[in-house]
């Protein structure tokens, strides 16, 4: 029965899909013959190398299907089943190539069409890619060469100045932002002249009066990315650099390349997904960003002028019936990203996209794993393209039920790098919710970013959400010991639930499983009209004189005698439910 390479436990959805392959072994050689593809025996091989790659899937939230997937699992399962058997991934990717094909001939694929013919797409040019021996070419530069470009980058330009101010510490508030009597000194650090005032009303005519650092947006981007580069930590109110933050200040010339390379490809992964809006243009989007990074980094750079020819590559994006074509949306996202790289000072822009040889190897780090690249370094040199993305920490969280009386909360380690896709799983069986409602991440306040996957599969110009949950990691956004982050849970009876990451332990020798270590509050029943809802139903179904109490201890399932106990909280009931998880 097949199992999960990595955990060992037989998965259901492997099982499903090892019948399926199996029920249309018959359908597919016969296929294979008709269109041409070989013998039988060729055939059957090519089946097995199918089946290897859809046991190289991830278990993430969503049960596997053999006839839907996403680009980025096929993407991901492809280089792991090649590692796995040691195989370079033509052979794979050839062999999937073909079964997409099959599903498509026979009327098999359960997606949408546009889908499908995006994937078709997708692996041949990744097929192309393959047999022109496509790699990222490290090139030899002197370290000093290196750092000095790495140094004029504006992105940069404030760190290093803040973390000297931050020196060995300093105080921050519980949410891990400066203090405002703070706020003068570290935006001096940067070359601002401002001062924390406690009204917005207040002015003068030479400072920014900032009631928070957020007033002041220089500071605040270089705040956030010494945060999100991981280069300070906060523990018990007060902000310290960290190991990356001290080499940044005292590390010797090879130490500091070191740091920048590693924040810039971590900087660079999550900015490809923040660039991509609507669900039906991302896939092009990536495959065509994908391919001007790697033809830069070959050295045989995209001409500006080919870059239409990309575009219009993807008819699929034009509905002459209702008069839409997503290409021009396209082209503008793609032209709007690519100029703010070159604002950044990572590519260049003249008559052709081109890679600044000093940050190729950033991008090697950045995109080489995930487009199975090979990367070639200079002689002498091996290694990672950049250093490896770091172990995953274990999180402490404190996930509340927002207005629940009397409180309903569990408190939970989770690996730092679980995607909100995971999480929403998390909690699902941590607080006993029956999956029925969609639901959605939310976090920045009223003008922030919405989290999610998208309800509205049928409708492929749908906007719903910014991001896409099952691509973000939850160290995205919780960085820090009070970082926060809501979850909403049916949007009708709105449960909201408070994640607040309490504390970070560095990684262990095996990587962090879910584990619930505390909490209070019985699991509150689905469709039973929120916390105020919930609160009526605890007292009707508790009182025997209350109006339909016997018609709603009915529907809330209670046996004869039995008390719903609203404080009631058992850890090895959730630490039950969590265990038939793959995080």
């Amino acid at each position: 029965m097949p199992k999960s390479k990595q955990s060992g436990i037989t998965r259901l959805d492997l099982v499903r899909v090892s019948k399926f392959l199996g029920k249309i072994t018959d359908q597919w050689n016969n296929w294979f013959a008709g269109a041409g593809q070989g013998p039988e025996a060729e055939a059957r091989e090519t089946l097995k190398l199918v089946r290897v790659v859809f046991d190289a899937f991830d278990a993430g939230p969503e049960q596997i299907s053999a006839t839907r997937f996403t680009l980025r699992d096929l993407h991901a399962a492809l280089a792991t089943a090649a590692a796995r058997a040691g195989l370079d991934m033509p052979p794979f990717l050839e062999a999937f190539a073909k079964y997409l094909e099959f599903l498509g001939t026979n009327k098999l694929w359960t997606g949408t069409p546009e889908n499908h013919r995006s994937m078709v797409g997708a692996l041949d040019d990744m097929l192309t890619l393959l047999h022109q021996d496509v790699s990222f070419v490290i090139p030899a530069l002197p370290v000093d060469e290196e750092l000095a470009a790495y140094e004029r980058l504006d992105i940069f330009g404030h760190l290093r100045p803040l973390l000297e101010w931050i020196g060995a510490g300093k105080g921050v508030t519980a949410t891990g932002a400066l203090r405002r009597n703070d706020i003068e000194g570290a935006a001096a650090s940067v070359g601002i002249a401002a001062r924390g005032a406690a009204r917005s009303g207040s002015w003068h005519p030479m400072l920014i009066m900032a009631r928070s650092m957020d007033d002041v947006p220089v500071l605040a981007d270089a705040w956030n990315l010494l945060r999100s580069a991981r280069l300070v930590h906060v523990v018990s109110g007060m902000v310290h650099p960290n190991p990356d933050g001290k080499l940044l200040l005292r590390g010797n010339p090879e130490e500091k390349l070191g740091v920048y390379r590693r924040v810039v490809s971590g900087f660079l992964r999550p900015w490809l997904a923040d660039r991509l809006g609507i669900r039906r243009l991302r896939e092009p989007a990536t495959q065509i960003l994908a391919t001007v990074f790697i033809k830069a980094a070959m050295g045989q750079p995209l001409r500006i002028d080919e870059l239409p020819a990309l575009i219009t590559a993807y008819p699929q994006l034009a509905d002459e019936e209702a008069g839409i074509d997503l290409r021009d949306m396209l082209g503008a996202s793609i032209r709007a990203a690519l100029a703010e790289l070159a604002l950044f000072g990572l590519l260049e822009i003249d008559t052709h996209y081109r890679i600044p040889p000093v940050f190729i190897r950033a991008y090697a780090g950045a995109f080489a794993a995930d487009y199975g690249i090979e990367v070639r370094y200079p002689d002498g040199e091996t290694g990672p393209a950049a250093t490896a993305a770091p172990a995953a920490r274990e999180y402490r969280l404190k996930i509340s039920l927002v207005g629940a009386r009397p409180p309903i909360w569990r408190r939970i380690l989770v690996p730092s790098d679980v995607t909100l896709a995971d999480l929403h799983q998390l909690i699902q069986a941590a607080f006993g919710w029956d999956g029925s409602h969609p639901h959605d991440f939310r976090t920045g306040g009223r003008y922030g970013r919405n989290i999610g996957k998208d309800p509205y599969d049928d409708d492929p110009y749908a906007d719903s959400y910014n991001l896409d949950e099952a691509e973000v990691p939850l160290d995205r956004f919780l960085v820090i010991a009070g970082d926060r982050l809501s979850y909403i849970y049916d949007f009708g009876d709105n449960w909201e639930h408070l994640i607040v990451l309490e504390a970070i332990a560095e990684p262990g020798p095996g990587r962090p499983e879910p584990f619930c270590i505390g909490g209070r509050g019985a699991n509150a029943l689905d469709d039973c009209g929120g916390v105020w809802g919930w609160a009526e139903l605890v007292e009707i179904v508790n009182d025997t004189l209350a109006p339909d109490h016997q018609q709603m201890r009915r529907w809330a399932g209670l046996r004869p005698g039995e008390v719903l106990d609203p404080k009631e909280f058992n850890a090895e009931n959730v630490n039950a439910a969590l265990s038939g998880l793959h995080v």
